[in-house]
């Protein structure tokens, strides 16, 4: 009996290892599927990141940001206090002041999205108003206008620029508070660019004329659009 036993252990023993080898096998192509999944979401995930629930505003914190974005991709978002650089991997960028936990710029980069989005005006500026803080917006800003820029008929560029602007009205309980809240969203050949919102216009809109772009009427106050 101890002879035939032994005879037939060998073959149980390949049978449960092919059983055991097709098991690891499966288990090793469902977590490749898995990860090859989870990677096809994050390169899909650029509008997710830009319009995540919670995200901070102008003149939100620095700390905030990292929490809300701790899973970008590095190169994806360019903190104030990191030494990452521009690219064309770049979705978004904050600025703030060395030391300062404050936001004082904030950049989008929709040209740079994985997944290009085709975003209307309308959409652009709902997404500008996430990042606006109203409640320091109406109590330290008024509305100081807006503008369409548009090349000349003889300008190359083809790059329109749409501006809303919110001047300080003088209130001056607090020093965080002051210049001016500047919104410029950049279309070229009918998409989204970018998204700008910092203190200032860029410094060629100072003369546009002479940079080949002139001025027409364009109606819009972003405290309409939350």
């Amino acid at each position: 009996m101890q002879k035939n036993s032994m005879k037939k252990m060998p073959r149980k023993f390949v049978k449960y290892a092919l059983i055991f080898g097709v098991l690891l096998i499966v288990i090793i192509l469902g977590n490749n599927n898995d990860e090859t999944s989870s990677n096809t979401t994050h390169l899909a995930s650029d509008m997710d990141l830009i319009t995540r629930s919670g995200h901070p505003t102008y003149y939100g914190s620095v700390s905030l940001a990292h929490s809300v974005w701790s899973d970008a991709r590095k190169g994806k978002i360019i903190f104030p206090d990191s030494y990452d650089k521009y690219s064309k991997e770049t979705i978004l960028i904050l600025e703030a002041y060395k030391n300062s936990d404050l936001i004082r710029g904030i950049e989008i980069y929709f040209s740079n999205f994985e997944q290009p989005v085709q975003l209307s005006v309308d959409e652009v500026l709902k997404i500008a108003t996430t990042y606006l803080p109203f409640d320091i917006v109406n109590k330290y800003y008024k509305f100081g206008g807006s503008e369409l820029i548009v090349p000349d008929q003889n300008n190359k560029e083809k790059s329109s620029y749409y501006v809303v602007s919110y001047h300080h009205n003088g209130v001056s309980d607090n020093n965080d508070y002051s210049g001016s809240i500047d919104v410029v969203i950049e279309f070229k050949d009918n998409k989204a660019e970018n998204l700008i919102i910092k203190f200032g216009t860029p410094r060629w809109m100072s003369s546009i004329s002479k940079n080949g772009y002139h001025i027409e009427k364009w109606d819009c106050d972003l405290r309409n659009y939350k």
